[in-house]
């Protein structure tokens, strides 16, 4: 039995994440934007690394993949989650991530990853980034 497989080509980049050692905080407006202009031109996220410098997330290595001969397109939202608690315990506040999570996918946002940012080795930031394919 023959069997179509599916082939995809990769696309990578490079994202300044523009958070640095004192503001910690990711630019998720730029992060988007980014995202959306990819998502335009039929890339669809498949995941992020992160290069750091001296325990601190400086940028993300944003990876895509479409498949070959589609024509899906997408776009992205990216959203800040907040970290409550003392700087080496900072932890999620579930019940407001839950309802971010679902007040998106009533929006038809589907989560495509949730990442974070590090600063001298502690979480700085966390970041959900959502796709849905545009029609």
């Amino acid at each position: 039995m023959d069997r179509k497989r599916t082939v995809f080509e990769y696309n990578s980049m490079c994202a300044d994440l523009k958070g640095g050692i004192l503001s910690k905080k990711v630019d998720t407006e730029e992060l988007t934007r980014t995202l959306c202009g990819i998502g335009k031109d039929g890339w669809e996220l498949d995941r992020t690394l992160f290069t750091q410098d001296g325990g601190t997330t400086v940028s993300a290595v944003i990876i895509s993949r479409r498949e070959k001969g589609t024509v899906k397109k997408f776009e992205y939202s990216v959203t800040g989650i907040v970290l409550e608690g003392p700087i080496a315990r900072k932890q999620v506040n579930i019940s407001e991530f839950d309802n971010t999570l679902n007040n998106m996918a009533e929006e038809g946002w589907e989560l495509g990853e949730t990442i974070y940012t590090q600063a001298f080795g502690a979480t700085s930031t966390m970041v959900a980034i959502f796709k849905r394919e545009l029609i």
